[in-house]
């Protein structure tokens, strides 16, 4: 299991979910990060954090992937 830090790489906005460059959560993740156990887990995150759902931000041109462990 690896540590990633899941940050916005630019703002956006889609419908009232606005989304903040520089906002970031960091999830435990087990296996590739492509993964749809992943994937909900980083939503998940967005969502405990920030009250935000990320659903059409979730792609390589909104999100860095960043591995700390």
């Amino acid at each position: 299991m690896a540590l990633y830090k899941i940050t916005a790489k630019k703002t956006g906005t889609w419908g009232k979910v606005h989304f903040e460059k520089g906002m970031f959560v960091e999830v435990a993740i087990k296996g590739a990060y492509s993964s749809m156990e992943s994937i909900k887990l980083v939503k998940e995150a967005f969502m405990r954090k920030y009250n935000l759902d990320i659903e059409h931000f979730y792609s390589s041109g909104y999100l860095d992937y960043e591995k700390i462990n």
